[in-house]
């Protein structure tokens, strides 16, 4: 079902919240080491993988396309939180080129082909100059928040600084909140998957940290995206 549109007011307000908002992002709270088997990849298998997201396109009002998702906001301690847009041709210029909705104002189709949100390109044209709905510079600007496209492509090392993979994807589940790391092993260049809460970010969402050790990571069973269910992102 297509999502109420958004009056102007509450575009005003989404942006003043936002803007208000920026400080240096935090990461989640880590969890004592994680040992094989205290954690299933069977629960991993019924999220979805941000990564189909990026570059979805975005349709507003009547399905008239408004632009792209360029990228998705991970709050603390690990709930999407917003939706980086990137406008098209048949949306107006904006100030700073992208804008951002909160994650529960855009609807993801059942194919992954489309998302749907409550605006279209007069709404657009109709917002106030120079005030572009929650401007999006860079991801340190939110508070509390990371962006998808830093963290995938980030090392991701154990304990002691020593480098065992490179992030690949995220798993979310249908709550929208993130379940699961995809990293390549460095070793051996297998996809394998650690949970996000024992996942440290380190400033700058660089280097993810998490606390095992070589011969666990080496363990680890190989992460099979064709085994994924794709739950649908409510």
């Amino acid at each position: 079902m297509a999502r109420p549109m958004l009056s102007l007011l509450m575009v005003a307000m989404l942006g003043a919240a936002q803007s208000a908002a920026a400080q240096d992002p935090v990461s989640p709270p880590r969890e004592e080491p994680v040992a094989i088997g205290d954690y299933s990849y069977d629960d991993f298998y019924t999220g979805f993988r941000l990564s189909r997201l990026i570059g979805l396109p975005v349709v507003g009002g009547g399905e008239k396309p408004v632009g792209t998702i360029a990228d998705v906001t991970i709050g603390f301690p690990g709930d999407l939180e917003w939706v980086v847009i990137q406008p098209g041709a048949a949306a107006p210029p904006m100030e700073g080129g992208r804008f951002s909705l909160g994650w529960n104002m855009v609807e993801v189709n059942e194919e992954f082909r489309t998302a749907e949100i409550p605006l279209n390109a007069k709404n657009l044209q109709e917002t106030a100059p120079g005030q572009p709905i929650g401007p999006v510079e860079r991801p340190e600007s939110v508070a509390r928040q990371w962006h998808v496209s830093e963290l995938v492509g980030s090392a991701l090392e154990i304990d002691g600084d020593v480098p065992v993979g490179t992030v690949e994807d995220h798993i979310a589940g249908s709550d929208a909140a993130l379940k699961a790391v995809v990293f390549r092993d460095a070793k051996v260049g297998t996809l394998r998957a650690v949970p996000w809460r024992s996942v440290v970010v380190e400033p700058g969402g660089r280097i993810l940290t998490v606390p095992l050790t070589e011969q666990v990571i080496a363990g680890l069973p190989a992460f099979d995206y064709a085994k994924m269910t794709e739950a649908l992102p409510d």
